[in-house]
């Protein structure tokens, strides 16, 4: 079976969990963008999240021809409560649906070390976060 996964952080090729992504069977990545959602970086747990807004994410979708269950545990989905949830949303341009992984403790982005990304791009925040240090 393949499946669809649109990323926007550790997934995304050349970031730290994309040997995951591969180990779920990867096959292809596909630009794309998807609106309708805000995106947070979390420190100190140096990971993003999104959840529904009024902005507009960057990342890829992935197709893959492995099991979901890897990466439902990477993202903390048999945690109590969990950690994020997998919805299925349709990117800007495209026809289909794909699965996003949407962060599921709102609770969090209220507390020290939630910082929107107005740009809505992970990869980008990441590098210049980087080359700060």
């Amino acid at each position: 079976m393949v499946w669809q996964l649109f990323v926007y952080g550790t997934l995304r090729p050349g970031m730290s969990n994309v040997h995951r992504a591969h180990q779920a069977g990867l096959t292809v990545a596909h630009q794309a963008t998807v609106s309708g959602v805000d995106l947070y970086h979390l420190e100190p747990e140096g990971y993003p999240a999104v959840v529904p807004g009024a902005g507009t994410v960057v990342g890829e979708v992935l197709s893959l021809s492995g099991s979901t269950e890897p990466l439902d545990r990477l993202e903390g989905m048999f945690l109590e409560p969990p950690l994020y949830r997998r919805e299925r949303i349709v990117p800007d341009g495209w026809a289909v649906y794909v699965w996003i992984y949407l962060f599921a403790r709102p609770e969090r982005l209220l507390l020290p070390g939630a910082s929107l990304i107005p740009a809505g791009n992970w990869k980008e925040f990441r590098r210049e976060l980087n080359n700060r240090k």
